[in-house]
């Protein structure tokens, strides 16, 4: 089933068998494969005997204006990888799987319909269709979509609305800390308690990481195509993990200072002042507030998720030093908790931003993409032109917060240099079209027969 298309982070050759009347199996977890070529040549044993004529969407995106693509038919062939095929044997109906407490059979197929919606975006957005998908296409998408007309522009002002809101949370957090630092301080001063200095510090540190996130956020939208040709993206990643680096090197601080006062000889005292009762339920409104709105768009942004993250490590750090002092200062001979909560929010701290970073290392290091992107980018190219006669190699790597795609297709040998461009290039643009892709490499080759390592160094 296409829905395994591309289960690691590479695509090996591996032919399309003759085209069977029966249906292909349901792909099961365990199962799962990728199927990663269209072999298509006039010549072709594959290729269909009745004349098909090509089929253009209703409304041809920018991809049918730009490029001159040939306008070959499509082969019979062509249906084993086609979006009818594959969601008529592949999609559950919602209702039919239990997303409130989903067993791993439901989980499996709402994963897998979240992949097919995907399919269906990219082929509703070809200018190129089969007869068949096409005609399937337009009775489907209504349905899917709920009648919408001009989805691209439905499109554009979401990816604007987004940006609004991915703004608005960069800002209101920036607005936000600064308040906060002052009631922070002015609770720990009046309290003298670690767990208000712990949090102190967190706030400190929360003003400074907000500027570093608002600098790169700023600078990776301002392009110098001369000093960095393709953007600097990378950099916000390299704000978090050095925000997170600054955030774990103070809260070591804040926690030296508690393991202190839990095993000084010296009383610890904690008062429990007017600024205490006022000042710290308010912050913890505040940030509570903020992690609700930042939750919501940390999906899609990775910025926002650190702040969403910064803003639920602020949550818990106030409720437990608001607690902490509450009980060290009415109950005196329990006035080690002020400490404990101190080391304990300095821990919580410290292991939440660790494990961040480690998240954001992974990513500059070139960790391979998820699986579904690989699936989508496999979908895409076997379904792009009926020219491509195979899919040879499909790769899918974090560079930062965004992937890069490199896609090996081969094309029949005597394809004319202007027509061989135009379907690379088209494939390219439409796989940079994706939301997680910051840069797509198409390579164009006539044969499959040498060893995809020869083509690159290896490194």
């Amino acid at each position: 089933f296409f829905a395994g298309l591309a289960s690691s982070s590479s695509c090996p050759r591996s032919p399309i068998p003759p085209p069977s009347t029966a249906p292909a199996p349901m792909a099961t977890p365990s199962t799962a494969r990728r199927v990663s070529s269209v072999p298509y040549h006039e010549s072709s044993p594959l290729a269909s005997s009745v004349s098909l004529t090509p089929v253009y969407s209703a409304s041809p995106d920018i991809l049918s204006t730009v490029y001159h693509l040939p306008t070959h038919d499509w082969p019979s062939s062509a249906s084993r990888t086609g979006i009818k095929r594959l969601w008529n044997s592949g999609h559950h109906h919602p209702e039919d799987l239990n997303f409130d407490d989903p067993s791993d059979l439901d989980a499996f197929y709402i994963d897998q319909n979240a992949l097919l919606d995907s399919y269906l975006d990219a082929a509703a957005d070809h200018a190129f269709n089969t007869p068949e998908d096409q005609e399937f296409l337009n009775e489907i998408l209504p349905q899917v979509r709920g009648g919408e007309e001009n989805e691209s522009e439905h499109v554009d002002a979401a990816a604007r609305d987004f940006k609004r809101q991915e703004a608005a949370a960069v800002y209101a957090s920036n607005i936000a800390n600064m308040f906060l630092i002052v009631a922070q301080l002015t609770a720990f001063l009046s309290a003298h308690s670690l767990s208000l200095l712990a949090n102190f510090t967190d706030a400190l540190l929360d003003n400074v990481s907000s500027l570093v996130i608002l600098y790169t956020y700023r600078v990776k939208h301002h392009r110098d195509k001369y000093n960095y040709p393709v953007g600097r993206a990378r950099l916000e990643p390299l704000g978090v993990i050095g925000m997170a680096c600054l955030m774990t090197a103070s809260t070591l601080l804040a926690l030296e200072e508690s393991f202190a006062a839990l095993f000084s000889k010296d009383p610890h005292v904690v008062e429990l002042t007017l600024a205490v009762k006022v000042l710290v339920p308010l912050a913890l409104l505040v940030k509570l507030a903020l992690y609700l709105y930042c939750r919501r768009l940390s999906a899609r942004s990775p910025l926002v998720h650190s702040l969403a993250l910064d803003h639920y490590n602020d949550v818990l750090s106030n409720a437990t030093s608001f607690a902490a002092v509450l009980i060290a200062s009415n109950f005196p001979r329990f006035a080690f908790i002020d400490p404990v909560g101190g080391i304990v929010i300095s821990a919580l701290i410290i292991r939440n931003w660790i494990m961040h970073t480690l998240e954001h290392v992974n990513n500059l290091l070139g960790q391979a993409s998820s699986r579904n992107l690989t699936n989508v980018v496999t979908f895409i190219a076997c379904n792009h032109h009926p020219d491509i006669l195979m899919v040879d190699t499909v790769r899918a790597y974090q560079v930062g917060s965004g992937a890069f795609v490199e896609v090996d297709i081969c094309l029949p040998s005597d394809t004319r240099l202007r027509d061989a461009h135009d379907i690379g290039e088209s494939l390219q643009a439409r796989i940079e079209r994706l939301p997680d892709v910051d840069r797509a490499f198409v390579h164009l080759d006539y044969e499959t027969d040498h060893a995809p390592d020869t083509e690159h160094k290896i490194v």
